[in-house]
């Protein structure tokens, strides 16, 4: 076991970070958020919290983890959901380490502390959610215990333990958790080496170039259509969204689309996230989406790199690939779904590449930020609008 003392510090600054953005957002919310403090997917829940206090579930069905999870806050002071997010961040912590502890020497265990807060702290959308209800550091939670469970062996128990723990994430966000347990199912047929990933990124490319067949039989799928539909015709999906919706009866042209789309996951926050507010000047909630994007940029170049070497195979880099791989079947960029996979993915890719590697992919990683930036300036980068808004529940000001 890691020692407990040694661990205080990370695990204190979690929570002084979350509480300090915490009073910020109460400070300086003024009937509209100005400075970019709140998700907007916070502020839609934090509603349906509300809605579910005085009306209860309104529709059927199993996507009602959000609700479940903050009830008890939401009784007693809406702002105690910080207290669950902390909870729930602190122990995603500690299993990260537990994940991590066996592939390092006693010496380096202080070090391997640092690193899993590092990864958590390079997503600083997790402290700008963690006041309200959120789906990213529940799935983050889910994802390090599913992570934790599957490198010990398989047998019945665990592979229960793997399909509950799926089906916890799947009443949070349907196709993160569908794709955690189609992870589960092939524990039973394949282990994870560098032949896997690759079997499944063409297995992947294939469901995308059957989507128009598969969508008869998946209410999943049906969804991210309709979704993706809303999203077209609003104008806020990009390119390479809006053409393999436009092209779904062209198997071929959805199959190397796919492969666009994985691709643009890794990359669309470092290109389109809002950083400019259109009335105050930059927003803090868009260099926190531009930060994590940066991160996950680099983090997918290192991991390609070792999952194409001829190193010992690592369950957490192949794990975190497919999990980026499932994600990219939707029709329109996803890329704040992988925030739960990214701490671990983050910890498996720094520990097994050496520095001037490491050097290399982030320096590939900050010129392609750099470029972006000089882009943005030439030609006005995606602007974030500020309109008034209710007070949102979790929030003390009134």
């Amino acid at each position: 076991m890691l020692n407990a003392r040694k661990s205080v510090t990370p695990l204190t600054l979690i929570c002084l970070l979350c509480v300090a953005c915490a009073a910020l957002q109460n400070l300086l919310f003024r009937g509209q958020d100005a400075f970019g403090l709140l998700i907007p997917d916070s502020l839609t829940l934090s509603q349906g919290m509300d809605d579910f206090l005085k009306y209860g579930l309104t529709d059927a069905g199993f996507g009602h983890g959000v609700e479940f999870l903050y009830c008890a806050a939401w009784v007693v002071h809406p702002a105690l959901s910080l207290a669950v997010n902390m909870a729930l961040l602190c122990y995603a912590y500690k299993i990260m380490l537990a994940i991590f502890q066996d592939s390092v020497e006693d010496w380096e265990r202080e070090r391997l502390e640092w690193l899993a807060f590092l990864g958590i702290l390079l997503n600083p959308a997790f402290f700008l959610v963690a006041s309200g209800p959120n789906k990213e550091i529940p799935c983050f939670f889910l994802t390090t215990l599913f992570v934790w469970v599957a490198l010990r062996p398989m047998d019945a128990i665990n592979l229960g333990y793997l399909l509950l723990i799926s089906f916890a994430a799947f009443t949070f966000r349907d196709g993160y958790g569908a794709g955690l347990f189609c992870v589960s199912l092939s524990l039973l047929t394949f282990k994870y080496r560098r032949n896997f990933v690759y079997l499944c990124a063409l297995l992947f490319g294939a469901a995308s170039a059957c989507f128009s067949t598969l969508l008869q039989f998946s209410p999943i799928l049906q969804r991210n259509e309709q979704s993706t539909l809303n999203i077209v015709e609003s104008g806020g999906a990009n390119f390479i969204s809006t053409y393999a919706f436009q092209n779904l009866d062209k198997p071929l042209v959805c199959f190397y689309m796919y492969y666009l789309r994985l691709l643009s996951n890794t990359m669309s926050l470092v290109i389109r996230a809002p950083i400019i507010n259109a009335e105050l000047g930059l927003s803090v909630k868009g260099i926190a989406f531009w930060v994590f994007g940066v991160a996950l940029f680099w983090t997918f170049i290192g991991g390609c790199r070792l999952i194409q070497s001829r190193e010992k195979d690592n369950f957490v880099l192949a794990f975190s690939l497919v999990i980026a791989g499932i994600v990219s079947i939707s029709l329109y960029n996803q890329p704040r779904y992988l925030m739960a996979v990214f701490p671990p993915f983050f910890v498996a890719v720094f520990m097994r590449n050496p520095f001037p590697k490491r050097a290399i992919a982030v320096g590939t990683a900050l010129i392609v930020a750099a470029y972006v930036a000089l882009m943005a300036a030439r030609l006005g980068p995606p602007l974030e609008i500020v309109a008034p808004i209710d007070t949102p529940s979790f929030l003390l000001v009134r």
